[in-house]
């Protein structure tokens, strides 16, 4: 397995705590989703595929100093929808330093567009 650590913005820690009232599997699911993510890392030599993986972009040209990925097929056991069970998760990969900083975890359903502020204020956390 590689060496990178995972940090978590508070906000996402908060909205993982309520999501799992909902699904009782979530953080087992989580987990198993950071194994295969830290997998798909290792196997494509610290690029991520982008069948999986979608690199998000700022509206206004905006920057980022690391890249940001949004997940939309995250499989939930409790949901019996498979892969398409309506989470996502964005995170930040800084591959200088090996680190995975997940941001924000939502349901399809409940969010339409992708705070780009928080995403922001997220970067400058690393």
């Amino acid at each position: 397995m590689t060496d990178y650590e995972c940090g978590y913005y508070h906000k996402f820690r908060k909205e993982l705590g309520k999501l799992s009232r909902k699904c009782p599997t979530l953080y087992e699911d989580f987990e198993r989703f950071k194994e295969s993510l830290l997998e798909d890392l290792e196997f494509y030599k610290h690029k991520l595929p982008n069948n999986r993986y979608i690199k998000l972009k700022l509206k206004r040209n905006r920057l980022l100093p690391f890249p940001a990925f949004k997940v939309k097929h995250f499989r939930c056991k409790a949901i019996n929808k498979g892969a398409n069970s309506g989470f996502r998760i964005v995170f930040i990969l800084d591959q200088s330093n090996w680190i995975i900083y997940f941001v924000e975890i939502y349901h399809k359903n409940k969010k339409i567009d992708l705070n780009e502020q928080q995403l922001i204020d997220a970067s400058e956390d690393l």
